[in-house]
């Protein structure tokens, strides 16, 4: 696609100086620089994701662990462990301490330097019967990636004392998530029942969009478009529904390193939410 065709926003590649090259997919450019008709690259982003399981390069990890005894596990990243419990079992044995405030605990990071790719649910291709194939392939290797993961003890720290690390940062301001990728932020909810998914986007929703309003100078519109319920005492009805946007109940928590919403998929749901939305919108 050339400039003056291109539609579609597309991020500038910008790689923070004196750090190593991304280990993503054309060396971290944004899959919106491949968009087709509106998809945000989506389509070339499985393509790349069947082309990486057919070229094998991700199992070269997973033959590492394989191959591996038992016990701890020398990476260039430190001591990984394959279980939670070996982990916290290294972290209690070996006397880490954490500052005031903080913890030490077992976090999930992959040892896969490879790209790796997630398809959201609610994607088409999954219900293509015609891409059966690439679907089995695709969900076959998410769960491989899994076991490509080992636990690394690590300390985390308390963010409400960010300004002993940063004494010219306040966590609570705009500047703290700009630079550190973090904030704090204070809400009274009038939100009684958040196991309720209607009450919560009735009522929890716009306090959201109203806090990030006030938080950000010179914001002038915010968007608050799901969540998600943890409780593993929970007895009631956990089942999903995504149609109804009802996003159940989740009792494991997450205990990998990740992040949800890429330079990618970010965007992708985003536009998805706003196009949706833009028919309600217009007629209010």
């Amino acid at each position: 696609m050339t400039a003056s065709t291109q539609t579609t926003y597309v991020p500038p590649l910008e790689l923070t100086a004196g750090q190593p090259a991304p280990i993503a997919a054309n060396g971290g450019l944004s899959y919106m620089s491949f968009d087709q008709d509106g998809d945000a690259g989506t389509r070339r982003a499985i393509s790349d994701a069947l082309a990486l399981i057919e070229g094998g390069d991700a199992h070269t990890a997973t033959a590492y662990l394989d191959d591996t005894p038992p016990g701890p596990i020398e990476t260039k990243w430190g001591i990984g462990f394959r279980r939670f419990s070996e982990c916290m079992a290294y972290i209690k044995e070996s006397g880490m301490q954490a500052p005031e405030g903080g913890i030490v605990v077992p976090l999930r990071y992959t040892v896969n330097e490879h790209p790796s790719y997630s398809i959201v649910p609610s994607n088409a291709l999954w219900k293509d019967e015609g891409r059966a194939a690439d679907a089995n392939l695709l969900r076959q290797d998410e769960r491989a990636e899994v076991y490509r993961c080992l636990y690394f003890p690590q300390v985390l720290r308390d963010a409400r004392r960010i300004q002993e690390y940063y004494p010219e940062i306040s966590p609570y301001s705009a500047e703290s998530m700009d630079r550190l990728g973090v904030s704090l932020a204070h809400c009274e909810s009038h939100c009684e029942n958040f196991y309720d998914h209607r009450e919560v986007e009735r009522v929890f929703y716009p306090e959201m969009e109203q806090l990030l309003l006030d938080y950000f100078p010179g914001a002038t519109e915010a968007l608050v478009y799901n969540h998600d319920v943890f409780d593993k005492h929970y007895t009631g009805d956990r089942t999903e529904n995504q149609d109804d946007k009802n996003p159940g109940v989740n009792a494991n928590y997450a205990n990998l390193v990740h992040n949800d919403l890429n330079d990618n998929s970010g965007r992708v749901r985003c536009r998805e939410l706003l196009l949706k939305n833009l028919p309600t919108s217009a007629a209010r």
